[in-house]
């Protein structure tokens, strides 16, 4: 059976983004205003302030993150943190409250993907992992850009199994324990990278890629029983088999799993 916990919210929007904060659930897509549930239907999140609509959100250190954000302007670098302990205030007031914002401007471009890890909130640009540690008022935070050519691309192409982060960048699959970044994908990653149409590293005449395959849309998922990463992506292309009938399509699954 189904539960229906939201209606109403923007047709428009390709992904959702959520995060738990002890028994609340917040939920975010960037067009629609932020998300939240204790029990029951998710609604508008408001207190103290409410948090700009954004298309990241995540929670760690007693703390509610989100970035990429709206309000007032556009600030694809930007993250607004929640007051400490409190996922209600939003009103900036580092001194106090401990709810602010920043931009992220080491490395150029839009923040992709928000993640927890550990004592720190790990932002990833597409080509650039930043650790965003606590240090209290009256900054809050502190960013540190621990590498400046790679990154992740998609909000959800990125997970943690037992301390690690595994994700996927144009140039590889890697690991990151926190200090450093392994590439952990020279089996697949050729032909991971040419399904996604990132890579031309054959010269044969079978080469193929997976129409509508998008890196941004990679999804990767951990199985903590199994050990294994997974690396999911789809393809939309017109099924040969229906000429004549309209537009149909054949859809494909691949799935890479790293057991690590």
């Amino acid at each position: 059976s189904k539960t229906n916990r939201k209606t109403g919210a923007s047709a428009s929007t390709g992904n959702w983004c959520a995060a738990a904060f002890g028994d609340a659930i917040i939920a975010t897509n960037y067009l629609d205003n932020v998300q939240s549930s204790v029990s029951g239907a998710l609604t508008d999140l408001t207190g103290t302030g409410s948090p700009p609509k954004a298309r990241l959100v995540a929670a760690n250190q007693n703390f509610v993150m989100v970035a990429d954000y709206v309000n007032g302007g556009t600030y694809q670098d930007g993250w607004w943190c929640s007051g400490i302990g409190n996922h209600t205030s939003w009103t900036a007031n580092p001194l106090v409250t401990q709810a602010t914002n920043g931009r992220l401007l080491d490395v150029p471009g839009p923040i992709k993907a928000l993640v927890p890890f550990k004592d720190a909130f790990i932002a990833f640009k597409d080509n650039a992992i930043i650790v965003m540690e606590y240090i209290g008022p009256p900054l809050v935070w502190s960013a540190r850009t621990v590498h400046a050519s790679i990154g992740c691309h998609g909000m959800h192409g990125v997970a943690e199994l037992r301390g690690i982060l595994y994700f996927l960048h144009s140039s590889g699959v890697y690991a990151f324990d926190g200090a450093n970044v392994a590439s952990i994908g020279d089996p697949v990653e050729n032909t991971m990278l040419l399904l996604l149409n990132q890579i031309d590293r054959n010269n044969g005449p079978t080469q193929t890629i997976a129409y509508d395959a998008d890196i941004a849309n990679v999804q990767v998922v951990c199985d903590d029983v199994e050990n294994v990463v997974w690396f999911f992506f789809t393809s939309r292309e017109t099924n040969p088999n229906y000429p004549g009938e309209g537009t149909e399509y054949s859809c494909k699954l691949y799935g890479f799993g790293y057991n690590v």
